[in-house]
């Protein structure tokens, strides 16, 4: 049982190394991000949490949003989408709406393969799992698709994406809704992982750009943030891993996160 910054209990699992930092004692993971997420989120606001894993920041924007407003998680794997019902119920966060289910390009069923060590890890993609213990199929819809099948869900206002390099495919499902309602975006950016998964890096930033968004650089490691000029995050996360790779680390990864704002 973790105890957060704002107070939530969360129940995690011993085993997943995924847990950043002294995270198991100061409930807090990846302090920058939770800082930069709870500067964007205010009450009342609706947000939408791709790869919400056991729940640590649909427990942060729950709280931020209060009553008046909502969140939506997306979880696909089994075991952690019932971690994730588990700790929104203790909590009673009765502004929380779970979704079991991969968010894609298209909707379909996919299988997910699942790591014995680190629970982040989960993918859609094998090759990048890190000690593969089994598969399980999941059901993958689009983000226009939620919202054309739950009317009663209202427009996000902050979309956070975390989907181990399959970032590329959530942004091609949710076209029509970030046309619509031009929610702010924070996400993962892994350019290794998106091209294992057989996308550009460089694409989705330029697919961004024309969708009207100004984006931000944000490294968790160094703290260090930064205007997005061109293809530079790619070259950022391209020496990381370089560097991370003469070293031998292995399971370390050149990534970066972006914040995307519409500038419209």
């Amino acid at each position: 049982m973790v105890t957060t910054g704002w107070g939530a209990r969360l129940t995690v699992f011993a085993e997943d190394s995924s847990h950043f930092g002294d995270f198991l004692e100061s409930g807090v993971s990846w302090p920058l991000e939770t800082e930069i997420l709870l500067d964007l989120v205010d009450e009342g606001m609706t947000v939408l949490d791709v790869g919400a894993n056991f729940g640590y920041h649909t427990s942060l924007f729950a709280a931020r949003v209060g009553e008046r407003g909502r969140v939506v998680a997306m979880e696909p794997e089994p075991a952690m989408a019932a971690m994730l019902d588990r700790n929104v119920e203790a909590n009673g966060y009765r502004n929380v709406s779970t979704i079991r289910a991969a968010a894609g390009a298209v909707d379909g069923v996919a299988e997910l393969w699942c790591s014995t060590t680190n629970f982040a890890c989960h993918s859609l993609n094998r090759d990048l799992v890190p000690a593969v213990a089994r598969s399980v199929t999941v059901p993958v819809i689009t983000l226009d698709g939620l919202y054309a099948r739950n009317p009663g869900f209202r427009a996000p206002d902050l979309v956070k994406i975390d989907v181990e390099g399959w970032e590329s495919e959530v942004l091609i499902g949710a076209r029509a809704t970030l046309l619509t309602h031009r929610p702010v975006l924070w996400l993962e950016f892994w350019p290794d992982g998106l091209r294992r998964n057989g996308r550009s890096p460089e694409q989705l930033l330029l697919d961004l750009t024309a969708a009207r968004y100004d984006l931000t650089m944000v490294d968790l490691v160094s703290g260090e943030t930064d205007v997005v000029r061109g293809a530079e995050p790619v070259d950022v996360c391209d020496r990381q891993a370089a560097r991370y790779r003469a070293e031998g680390r292995d399971d370390l990864y050149g990534i970066v996160y972006l914040l995307a704002v519409p500038n419209d």
